[in-house]
């Protein structure tokens, strides 16, 4: 999954890029309650705002977010999205182009491809019969 995901990124240009989950859940956040501080999404994500700043600096690179002043007069500055961020999300994003990646598609192929798992068990199994007791090297006391 990582060849063909790594492959379509090289290729693509940003604005065909798909976005990543932590993007989209970003701008989706800021289309539906608005222009946001990086304070306000950390808390209503429950992360660390430098996990945040660094997923806004993702957004604000690709141009799919800005900054402003905040509305409201205070000293924060806010997330936006743009016109780009917000065709991104509202469109569909492309499929992945296929890439000659050796993943294998099924549990079958998966199995024959290990030698180990597809010759079965290394070794047979032992009868079902009862374990023999074991004798204590102790006297009995």
């Amino acid at each position: 999954m990582r060849c063909a995901y790594r492959a379509v990124s090289e290729l693509a240009s940003p604005a065909e890029q798909r976005l990543e989950r932590s993007s989209y859940i970003l701008l989706r956040r800021l289309e539906a309650d608005g222009p946001m501080s990086i304070g306000q999404l950390a808390q209503a994500f429950a992360l660390d705002a430098s996990t945040v700043n660094r997923q806004a600096a993702v957004l604000l690179r690709g141009g799919l977010a800005e900054r402003i002043p905040d509305p409201e007069g205070g000293m924060a500055r806010k997330l936006r999205v743009t016109e780009e961020g917000l065709r991104r999300v509202i469109e569909p994003s492309p499929a992945p182009a296929r890439h000659e990646c050796d993943v294998p598609v099924t549990l079958k192929e998966k199995v024959s491809s290990v030698p180990s798992l597809s010759r079965g068990p290394a070794r047979p199994r032992r009868p079902s019969a009862a374990w023999p007791a074991c004798r204590s090297s102790r006297p009995a006391s």
